[in-house]
């Protein structure tokens, strides 16, 4: 069984050629990728929904930095890779924020309030400037849509090809300073 123990499958992150080719996800910034893949890591099949993204559980993988971590997932919401399921509360009955990939089938958990559905594609209508973070009543908080995005460069040196990055819109039809709502990150656990 070259080093595995019998009846033991290997565990792998898959990312889906939609996912991958998406404008949304090929033009992450690199933190936002980072959590992307180890939020990934969690999913099993059964349980998009409850998958966590804390610091105290990333620690491990080499996070160190709450802003950070807020910011890299503020990216995922806005992009539409992820949305929330459930908001995190603080006090005595501290309770951690969950996330759906939406590329997947989100599952229904009673226990936990998660209310399942079909995968909802949201990153592929992504465009710059446009949010899918959807916001709650409590934790409000607007923000411009260009402090959301880190700037990205599109410069490639040594291709022999520039890949072009922007989607067939008008930048006219999209303003870089317009304000979303998203979730205030004292509501990201």
């Amino acid at each position: 069984m070259s080093g595995r123990k019998a009846g033991r499958r290997e565990h792998y992150v898959q990312i889906t050629r939609t996912v991958y080719d998406s404008y949304a996800f090929r033009t992450l910034p690199p933190s936002a990728l980072k959590l992307w893949i180890d939020m990934r890591t969690n999913y099993v099949g059964n349980n998009n929904g409850n998958i966590s993204a804390t610091l105290s559980r990333l620690r491990e993988r080499g996070w160190n930095s709450s802003e950070t971590l807020a910011n890299a997932i503020r990216v995922l919401l806005t992009r539409g890779l992820v949305r929330q399921t459930r908001i995190g509360k603080r006090g005595s009955t501290h309770t951690c924020s969950l996330f759906s990939f939406t590329d997947a089938p989100t599952s229904d958990n009673a226990k936990l309030g998660i209310k399942g559905g079909k995968a909802t594609m949201e990153f592929a209508q992504w465009v710059d400037g446009k949010s899918f973070a959807r916001p709650e009543e409590h934790g409000r908080q607007k923000i411009a849509a260009s402090k959301i995005d880190e700037s990205r460069s599109d410069n490639q040196s040594g291709t022999a090809s520039k890949v072009e990055h922007r989607p067939p819109q008008t930048a006219s039809k999209i303003e870089a300073s317009t304000a979303v709502d998203v979730l205030n990150s004292s509501n990201i656990h």
